[in-house]
């Protein structure tokens, strides 16, 4: 069975195989729930290989920063302008006449004071300013890193019992029910290509564009997730409205937008009502 589940997550199992095991999905809840558990230890290492790879990207660029040859490009124009500057100087002197074939009349007699004001210091100084730095892209990527583990450990796809599809034998599910079913099988990809077909009506349901939302993170869409959950939460039209809040501080997290979530994320953990308060504060504490 096991060989089965890795078969139906890999989508490699023949059509009458597929339609048996989702005939055998339907009618047991014990195998739905490992198809989920396994789905979500799919999904954590999934996030491993996003983080291992944000890593990857940080030590390949400190790498690049630590070539003195990159490090001090941007100078060498500036040597090659000091360079001219020095070469026109030393020209200057040696053209220039000798002390000695100065006409006396010209040099300034003792006891008079000169009016002229003396020459301005032109001598160059050869060290460079030090360039100013645009800022730390190491910490930067510090945090995109430290906002993919946080948001890894928290999120999971909303689910309840009013969200489990009913059993309606050999009826064919409506386009709705069918979007339902896929989300309820962690099947997030298809259930958005199923979402595609609904009607008008559906498509602007609100609660079904929370579980549409649900799926976008899922599936590492995080700025469609965002947009989506601002504008639920603006309607206040789903019966999903505390857990919106939530997953739009999750979204905001997956996205690098750390202050939005944590903003929204005190607001959860000070709110008793809220049935993510206790989830808010874990994760404000893990920050």
């Amino acid at each position: 069975m096991s060989h089965d589940i890795e078969a139906y997550l890999d989508d490699t199992l023949d059509p009458e195989a597929r339609a048996a095991f989702e005939a055998e999905l339907a009618r047991d809840p014990a195998l739905r729930d490992t198809v989920a558990a396994a789905r979500r230890v799919r999904d954590d290492l999934s996030w491993l290989a996003v983080e291992k790879g944000v890593q990857a990207g940080e030590q390949a660029f400190w790498d690049k920063q630590n070539d003195w040859r990159f490090r001090y490009r941007r100078l060498w124009p500036l040597l090659g302008l000091i360079l001219l500057l020095v070469a026109g100087i030393v020209a200057w002197k040696l053209g220039k006449k000798p002390e000695s074939v100065v006409p006396e009349q010209e040099k300034p007699q003792p006891g008079i004071q000169n009016d002229f004001p003396s020459a301005p210091d032109t001598s160059i100084h050869s060290t460079p300013a030090t360039p100013r730095s645009p800022g730390d892209p190491k910490k930067q990527a510090n945090k995109v890193t430290d906002g993919n583990r946080l948001f890894a450990a928290n999120f999971r796809p909303y689910k309840d019992e009013t969200l489990e599809p009913s059993r309606r034998g050999a009826t064919t599910p409506t386009p709705s029910e069918r979007f339902q079913q896929l989300y309820w099988e962690d099947k997030h990809r298809e259930a958005l290509t199923a979402f595609e077909t609904l009607g008008t009506a559906d498509q602007n349901n609100d609660n079904l564009l929370f579980l549409k939302a649900n799926c976008l993170l899922a599936t590492s869409r995080a700025e469609e997730a965002t947009t989506l959950l601002e504008q639920i939460l603006r309607n206040d039209r789903t019966r999903f409205m505390a857990e919106a809040r939530w997953y739009l501080a999750l979204s905001y997290l997956r996205s690098g937008r750390a202050e939005q979530s944590q903003n929204l994320l005190r607001g959860i953990a000070s709110d008793d009502a809220s049935p993510r308060q206790a989830d808010a504060k874990r994760l404000l504490g893990q920050w």
